[in-house]
């Protein structure tokens, strides 16, 4: 069945400008749980291109602080912490954490595998993106872009697998806007049937306010930004992708429903 991650961002600085602090959590979360959401996706590292690293300890007392306070208001939704950190990752099952979204599929930081492993309730996905945290966002050549995917995907499940983690275990996301420039972006979302069929796992999508999206919309304002996604969001779910990401909960519930 198809869901929704709700995006919660703990970072002043991320790319939606939605970021919250740390007397805005609990309102925040309330919110996002009375509208009905069914995962709530808890980054604490802003992504965006020029973002700063915060260091390991600031992210583990944000993500701490989140999780505990959705937990609290909360035992039934899914709780999903991005971080490309095996450290976080620990630390967020232990407090209660469903899954980890890691952008990097574990190139960030290799000890990412064992935490998984040693969990094996727990979900993982793996995103697609080349580089280093710095060079991210910079654009790379592909030879093929849903030719590669397909051929990252498969072989980064077939790693996992021998090392212990279930194939049900694994979501794969593509990661628009992430080492990939406008071509890309658009060549993976017209080719998302073939993604999804080629890929022996659950494909995940994250549009939600990307600049990718400010980019070929030509507009800054959210609200509008959101209708476009959410336009996007519906094609893509008739095509086979399992999960979506957004920041706008109450229309996206009702195009899942």
């Amino acid at each position: 069945k198809s869901f929704a991650m709700v995006v919660l961002n703990l970072s002043p600085d991320s790319f939606s400008g939605d970021g919250v602090t740390a007397s805005q959590l609990s309102e925040r979360v309330k919110a996002i749980i009375e509208s009905g959401a069914q995962c709530i996706d808890i980054g604490a590292q802003s992504t965006r291109r020029g973002a700063i690293q915060i260091s390991e300890e600031e992210e583990e007392t944000k993500v701490r602080h989140a999780v505990e306070e959705v937990r609290n208001q909360s035992s039934e939704i899914i709780i999903s912490v991005d971080t490309t950190r095996a450290s976080v990752a620990h630390l967020a099952i232990e407090l209660g954490a469903d899954i980890i979204n890691d952008v990097s599929g574990g190139q960030f930081d290799t000890e990412m595998y064992e935490v998984i492993n040693s969990h094996p309730h727990v979900l993982y996905v793996i995103g697609h993106l080349q580089g280093t945290f710095e060079t991210m966002h910079d654009s790379f050549v592909y030879t093929g872009i849903t030719q590669d995917l397909i051929e990252y995907a498969n072989n980064k499940v077939s790693f996992l697998e021998s090392v212990g983690i279930q194939k049900e275990r694994i979501i794969f996301d593509p990661c628009i806007g992430f080492s990939k420039g406008k071509k890309e972006n658009l060549a993976i979302i017209k080719n998302i049937k073939e993604l999804v069929n080629k890929v022996p796992v659950p494909v995940l999508i994250g549009l939600s306010r990307k600049g990718f999206i400010k980019t070929i919309t030509q507009t800054e304002d959210n609200e509008s930004l959101d209708r476009y996604t959410l336009a996007l969001y519906s094609i893509l779910l008739s095509e086979g992708v399992k999960v979506i990401r957004t920041h706008e909960v109450t229309n996206t519930m009702n195009i899942l429903s």
